[in-house]
This record gives C-alpha cells, sequence and structure tokens, in this order.
C-alpha cells in the first residue's frame, strides 16, 4: 500500500494496463496479417486451379479432334459415306462410336444434311450446327463449344475422307454435365459448375447444394470479374471463382464456375483467432485483478472530490469536504474545500446585489416611454415585462401568447405561426426574419405602436425575443401632417401645370361618384364589381394628382367593401358608403374652391366647360349645324373636327408619365422617360373617358409589378432603367378599331406560378388548369379579384385595375388581353372602335 501512496506510483499501474493493451493490439494485427495471407493462398489456389480446368478441357477438344480426325480418314466410312449405303453407315457409326465412347456422333453429307446420327445426337436445325460445319468443309477440321438442348457440349469436327474428295463431316461430341465435372473435381479437388445464360448446365454439386446459386451465377457475365468471396454451401465454405468458355473463334459459349473449398483454411485461422481470444482474456483478466487491487485507493478520493463538485454546482454550499489525505488528492480536497467557503461568500453577496439590482431595473423599466416583454419558441410571454406593455396593448399580458397580445386574426394566424418557426428554427439571420413580423400594432383607437424585436441568444441557440413597444403616435401624425402638406403642394403644382387635364378629372370624378351612388339600392349594391371598379379607378386617379383626401376616402370605402363578394349581399354599413361617396364630392368641390385662380371661376360649376372660355354644348351645336348643312365628308366638317373636336389620343395618357415616376420613387426603382408613339392617331377623347381613367392602372401596375429593383437588373444583365412604352395605332379589320399598347421590360410573368395562383383560388381545380396553354392562363389577370400580388397595398394588390380596363373596353365593344415573357417583360393590348362620330 505505502508503495502506491502517490499518484506518480499510481501511474505505474495506468501505463501497465496501456502495455496490455498494446500487447492485444499486437495480437490482432498478427491474426489480421494471418487472414491476408491466407486470403492471398486462396486467390493463388483458385488460380492454379483454373488453369488446370481450362487445360482439361482444353485437352478433352484435342482428343476429340484427334479421334475426328482418324475415323474420318478411314476408307470404309468413305466409301460407305459416298455409296449412301444409310444401313451400314448407322452399323459402321456405330461401331466407331462404341470404341471411341462419346455421346454424340453425327454423319453430315456435303449439303449438311444428316445422313446418320448416332447416340443423343445433335439438333441439324440449328444455325450454330450448320455454321460449323461449314466450317469443316473449308478447313478440314475444327472444335467449338456449343449449346445441346439444355446442356452444353465440347465439339470437334473433321471431313470425311480426303480435303480434295470430301464425302461429308464427321462430328464427335461429350456433353459438359455432371459426369464431366465430376471427372474435372478428381484432379483438381474443387467443386465444377458449367453455365450458359446464368443457367446450371452440368455441375458436381449436388442438386440440393446447386440450387439458389443460378442466381448468384446470373449477377454479371463470366470472365468480366472475379469474385472472391466466401459462399457457404450445406455448411462448408467456398471461394468463389467464374470465367469464360470459349469456341475457336474466342465468342463466349458459356462459363465455369470454380468452387475451392475453405475448410482447411478456416480450421487454420478458427485455431489461431481462439488462442489469441485467450491470450487477450488472460491479459485482460490479470490487468483487471491488478487494477482492482487499488481501485480502492485511488479511484475513492476522486469520487468523493466529484459528489462534492456536484452538491457545490447544485447549489449546496453549506456542507464541507472531508480531508483524509495527505498526497496530492488530500492538497485537491483542501483547495475544494477553500473555493466552497470562498464562493458561498461571494453568492450571499451577490445575491444582495442582484436583488438591488433587479429593483432599479423594474424602476426604470417602468419609468420608461418603451414597453418591453419576452416571448420563447411557443410565444408564452415570460415574467418581467414593462408595466407601460399593458397600457400600449390595452390587455394583460400575464400567461398570454403574443400572438393574443398582437390580436392576430385566425386568417392571418399561420403566417404568424411560419414567422416563429423561422425566427425560432434559425433559417434566415434574425434582423432578416425580425422584418417578416409585424412591425406595428394599430388595434387601440388613436394609438400607433411601434414593434422592433431583439435577440436573446445562448451560444447558436435563440431562446427568447425581446419586444420592443414604442409609442409613435405623436410622430405618425406629424408625418401624416407632412406628407398632407407636401401632397396639397404637389396637387397645387399638378393644376398649375395643366389645368385643362385637372378639369377633365374632376367631372369626370363627378360623374363617377354619381354613377357610384346609383349603384346603392337600399342596403344592397346591385353591381359589386362594377362599384369596385369604379372605387379603384377613382382612387387611382386622386393618387395621380396627389389628392390625397379623396385617395384615403376611396381607400376607406375599398376596405369596408374588400370581404363582399355576392352581387345582392345585404351591408351594415350602406349609409357608410352613401356618407363616403357625399365626403368624396364635398372633397371635390373644396378643391375646387381653393384652386379657384388656377382654373378659373368658369369651372368651378359642374358640367360648364370643357375647352379655353368655349361652353362643350356651344360646341355641340356648331358641330350639328356644320354637319347638316356642308355634310360628314365635307373639307370644312373635317377641318371643324380636326382642329377643335378631335385630339391625339396618345396626348390623353401622357399625364400618367407622372404616375409611373413617382411610383417607381416610392418603390426604390428607377424608370427611363416613357416612350411615346402614335401622336398622329386623333379621335374624340370624350368618348373614352372612362377607358382612359382607368389606364392609370396600367402604369401603375408596370412599375409595381413589372419593372425590378435596380440590383436585380443589373443581376439579369439588364439596364438598371426600366422601359416604359405606348404605342396607339388604328387597324382595320371588318371596321376601324383604335389599338392601344402599353408595355414593360421587367421581370414578366411566370405562367406556371399564375397557374397555381388560379388553383389556389379556386377559379379553376388543377386538371382543368393544367389544359390551359400558357396564353389563356395569362389572361387570367382579367379576372375581378385576382392579383399575383402577396400584400394589398394603396398601389396595388386587390385584382381590380386589369379587371376596370377590361370592363370599360368592353363596355365600348372592344377588348383588352396580355402578353408576357418571363424575364424579358409584359405588354398590355387594348382594341375599342374608332368613335369620333
Amino acid at each position: 500500500m505505502a508503495r502506491f501512496k502517490t499518484i506518480n506510483a499510481k501511474l505505474v499501474l495506468l501505463i501497465s494496463l496501456i502495455l496490455s493493451g498494446a500487447i492485444l493490439a499486437i495480437l490482432f494485427a498478427t491474426e489480421r496479417i494471418l487472414v491476408r495471407f491466407q486470403r492471398k493462398s486462396v486467390e493463388q489456389d483458385l488460380q492454379q486451379t483454373e488453369l488446370l480446368v481450362n487445360a482439361l478441357i482444353t485437352s478433352k477438344l484435342a482428343e476429340l479432334k484427334v479421334q475426328s480426325q482418324l475415323v474420318g480418314e478411314l476408307p470404309i466410312l468413305n466409301s460407305v459415306v459416298e455409296n449412301g449405303e444409310i444401313n451400314t453407315l448407322r452399323d459402321v457409326g456405330k461401331s466407331y462410336r462404341e470404341n471411341l465412347r462419346v455421346p454424340i456422333f453425327d454423319i453430315l453429307g456435303r449439303d449438311g444434311g444428316v445422313l446418320a446420327s448416332i447416340g443423343e445426337g445433335l439438333n441439324p436445325q440449328d444455325t450454330s450446327v450448320t455454321a460449323f460445319s461449314r466450317k469443316i468443309m473449308e478447313t478440314g477440321s475444327s472444335y467449338t463449344i456449343l449449346p445441346r438442348g439444355d446442356k452444353l457440349a465440347l465439339l470437334a469436327g473433321s471431313i470425311i475422307g480426303t480435303e480434295e474428295d470430301a464425302g461429308g463431316v464427321l462430328l464427335l461430341g461429350v456433353d459438359l454435365d455432371s459426369i464431366f465435372a465430376d471427372r474435372i473435381r478428381e484432379y483438381t479437388k474443387a467443386e465444377i459448375t458449367f453455365l450458359r445464360d446464368g443457367r446450371i448446365k452440368g455441375s458436381s454439386l449436388t442438386a440440393e447444394e446447386a440450387t439458389g446459386l443460378e442466381s448468384l451465377f446470373a449477377l454479371g457475365k463470366a470472365g468480366t470479374h472475379t469474385m472472391n468471396r466466401t459462399r457457404y454451401l450445406s455448411g462448408n465454405a467456398y471461394a468463389l471463382k467464374t470465367h469464360s468458355l470459349r469456341n475457336e473463334e474466342g465468342a463466349e459459349a458459356g462459363q465455369v464456375t470454380i468452387l475451392l473449398s475453405l475448410f482447411e483454411h478456416h480450421k487454420i485461422l478458427s485455431t489461431v483467432k481462439y488462442s489469441l481470444i485467450g491470450i487477450g482474456i488472460f491479459v485482460f483478466l490479470a490487468a483487471w485483478g491488478l487494477s482492482f487491487r487499488f481501485s480502492f485507493t485511488f479511484t475513492k478520493p476522486i469520487a468523493d472530490a466529484v459528489r462534492f463538485a456536484q452538491k457545490l454546482a447544485a447549489g449546496d454550499r453549506n456542507t464541507p469536504i472531508e480531508i483524509n489525505r495527505s498526497d496530492e488528492l488530500g492538497t485537491l480536497q483542501d483547495s475544494l474545500e477553500r473555493m466552497r467557503v470562498a464562493l458561498k461568500e461571494l453568492v450571499e453577496n451577490l445575491d444582495a446585489k442582484v436583488k438591488d439590482g433587479i429593483r432599479h431595473v423594474t424602476n426604470i423599466q417602468d419609468n420608461l416611454d418603451s414597453g418591453f416583454l419576452i416571448f420563447d419558441s411557443s410565444g408564452i410571454i415570460q415574467p418581467g415585462y414593462s408595466r407601460i406593455s399593458e397600457e400600449y396593448f390595452g390587455k394583460v399580458l400575464a400567461g398570454q401568447k403574443i400572438e393574443a397580445i398582437l390580436s392576430i386574426g385566425s386568417d392571418e394566424r399561420q403566417n404568424f405561426e411560419t414567422w416563429k418557426e423561422v425566427l425560432f428554427g434559425g433559417m434566415m439571420p434574425f434582423k432578416d426574419a425580425a422584418k417578416l413580423g409585424p412591425q406595428s400594432y394599430e388595434k387601440l383607437e388613436g394609438k400607433f405602436i411601434e414593434l422592433t424585436y431583439r435577440p436573446i441568444t445562448s451560444g447558436k441557440s435563440l431562446q427568447g425575443v425581446i419586444l420592443i413597444a414604442t409609442d409613435r403616435t405623436l410622430e405618425k401624425k406629424l408625418s401624416r401632417k407632412f406628407e398632407l402638406q407636401k401632397e396639397k403642394v404637389d396637387l397645387i403644382l399638378k393644376i398649375s401645370a395643366n389645368p385643362a387635364a385637372f378639369i377633365g378629372f374632376v367631372e369626370d370624378s363627378r360623374e363617377m361618384i354619381r354613377t357610384l351612388e346609383g349603384l346603392i339600392e337600399g342596403d344592397t349594391i346591385s353591381e359589386v364589381d362594377a362599384f369596385l371598379r369604379l372605387l379603384h379607378t377613382l382612387k387611382g386617379n386622386s393618387a395621380m394628382y396627389h389628392f390625397a383626401e379623396a385617395k384615403d376616402i376611396a381607400q376607406s370605402l375599398e376596405d369596408k367593401l374588400s370581404g363582399l363578394l355576392t352581387p345582392e349581399e345585404t351591408l351594415d354599413d350602406t349609409e357608410k358608403l352613401r356618407s363616403g361617396l357625399a365626403s368624396l364630392r364635398e372633397a371635390l368641390e373644396k378643391v375646387l374652391q381653393e384652386n379657384k385662380a388656377l382654373v378659373g371661376d368658369v369651372l368651378v360649376e359642374p358640367g360648364s366647360m370643357r375647352r379655353l372660355t368655349v361652353h362643350v354644348s356651344a360646341l355641340s351645336k356648331l358641330e350639328k349645324s356644320i354637319l347638316a348643312k356642308f355634310g360628314k365628308e365635307s373639307e370644312i366638317f373635317g377641318t371643324f373636327m380636326e382642329t377643335l373636336i378631335l385630339d391625339p389620343f396618345i396626348d390623353a395618357l401622357r399625364t400618367y408619365e407622372d404616375v409611373a415616376l413617382e411610383i417607381a420613387g416610392r418603390r426604390g426603382k428607377c424608370i427611363k422617360p416613357i416612350e411615346w408613339k402614335g401622336s398622329g392617331v386623333k379621335v374624340r377623347i370624350s368618348s373614352y373617358k372612362r377607358l382612359i381613367a382607368s389606364l392609370v392602372h396600367a402604369f401603375r401596375n408596370a412599375v409595381d409589378h413589372g419593372i425590378e429593383l435596380p440590383e436585380d437588373r443589373e443581376a439579369e444583365s439588364k439596364d438598371a432603367e426600366g422601359r416604359l412604352w405606348v404605342i396607339v395605332d388604328k387597324t382595320t379589320t371588318e371596321s376601324e378599331m383604335l389599338l392601344i399598347r402599353i408595355g414593360d421590360d421587367g421581370k414578366g410573368i411566370d405562367p406556371e406560378a399564375m397557374r397555381r395562383k388560379i388553383v389556389d383560388a379556386r377559379l379553376l381545380d388543377e386538371d382543368s388548369a393544367s389544359q390551359l396553354d400558357p396564353d389563356s392562363i395569362l389572361q387570367y389577370a382579367f379576372k375581378n379579384g385576382f392579383t399575383t400580388s402577396e400584400t394589398v397595398s394603396d398601389i396595388s394588390g386587390r385584382g381590380v385595375g386589369l379587371d376596370a380596363i377590361a370592363y370599360e373596353a368592353g363596355k365600348l365593344g372592344g377588348r383588352a388581353w396580355i402578353k408576357s415573357a418571363k424575364g424579358v417583360g409584359t405588354e398590355l393590348f387594348i382594341e375599342v372602335p374608332v368613335l369620333n362620330s
């Protein structure tokens, strides 16, 4: 015991155990070397056996060839063949066959016909036999390996008579059957199996042993590889090797498989293996017994120290450790005890400081303007949130889930759950994932709460999320007030730039409002689709003029109707719709009064003037008078129409360039000036005012949906600035038509993505949608309520804009369609009759 008192002494024991392990490793390596040596020996045996098998088969073929030549040269045989004495030929052949002891003895004529077949015989109809016979007639003698029924035959042949006067062909052969395999086995001491096309033709194995071997042999063609693997038959192990049997031309005729018994090899290996196992067990028991002798004195102090450390880690700082040794472990015990005392004093001091700190943080938190709360991956709000948070969300937060606090509706619940999975699953950086969550809370009347998120991590794992809620109501109001002032200035600039265009907008808006009021009948809307189309167009045109008040009212009315689908559904707030339309009219008249100096006194009254100071009704009377007096084809009527009535259709669309530029700026996109073509096409603009008003959606969609961000365009090798173009032309089919084309070079529309949207929107089932060609799929963009946008904004996303365009074109007796190529761009086509009368 004294000899192993110190740890250094005990290391001697550890080293002895390591040496024991090294000895075992050496023994194991020795066993692996023996196995490798045995494997090499087996491979050599297989190669020698293979050479011997080939030699025996070659020897048999040579023997058959010599026999056929000797018999074929006998004059008696040649005489009988030439005289055609068949009975005598059979007797002679039978006599020779018995002497030669061959199962196959066939005599063929010069033409290949069978003269006599003695014994088992060949199939004279077999083309391979016929070809072999012809070769013998040409060469004098030959040998081959051919299939014969369900067997494989070694075959040799020679001409009967002399080469100058051959009377026929003599064929001799033996089968590569079980008898032949047994005969080879006597020389090689290996099991032999003959195969063709994976089927056994003869084997030295018993039928029971050969069962199932065919599937093994069919794994690959013989000769292409060698399988030195252990196979078990009737409890015995064999090394297996397969090679090809080839005829005189070198073509493969079959395979031969050699199974070499491994009994003796395995017996030697087993003896070595069991010896090594015995040595290993002895060494292990010796090392174990020696270590057990000292385990108590060596491991007990360490175990005591471990248990003490575990108690200390669990918070037990009151139980001292027992010091009962004088060696290095005793020194360790004393150090642990000193650490326990110091840790106890430190924790007591920290507890007091932490409690003071928590009280201080709580006081600071409760007096801050921002709310703080923490939620985990399940969405549960953790204790310790700030008091003001309940005021911001208008709810008690204790024990609640974050989705309930943020008032996430059932239709948004799935998206919110997906967001939490992305956030806590680490599928993307936290700062990017946080942007996908709710950014504000506006459920309390008159309050705007901004939401930001911060991570709580442990290593690389996200343990929780801090939600910071900040009241931005005042900033929001000031920002909105500034936006309204800016839009008011932009409105004045728009009016100043083109008072006539603004006049047209006002009178078109008045007419739209009257139409909208007419669609409200009692507690229902007679045509919901028409109502939404007009309202959407009115909103778009108001936004074009920065008419914020009208745009906001129209947006609010759209929100009220967003869930209304059936044409005659009863509304609870019909009066609110009427009130909203009245507010629109008041805003319209108000803006006219405020900008009286810009548009002129005469323009304040509705329905009065269209051009300069000439009254519309006066122009109409003048037109009728000239038409009645001079006729439609007269020069004066044509000049009147060209000068005062007809205008270039394209000029009515130029004001939408400002719309495109404004939306591009808001979306962070860049566009070049719009390309205008077709200024010579003139029409009576008043006939198309509804269609022209609806085309605002085409320009908004082209920028919002079509043109990509500059960095995305450059990544696709495009110019950073997007292109928009407008082409107006006249076409003639059965009648004169006006063709308007509005296009962009943006990202285009993916028909397959749109096909999925159509199915998701339940416009078509999957089977019906799959049968539509890409061009037909694109036209579903005109369906009311259908949109490819994921979100609804004040610019797009409700699926009404293109529907409004198609509707107005249809009312004029025309149509609208689109063409698009993914990555190239989209073009909208509108074809309507020319209306100048």
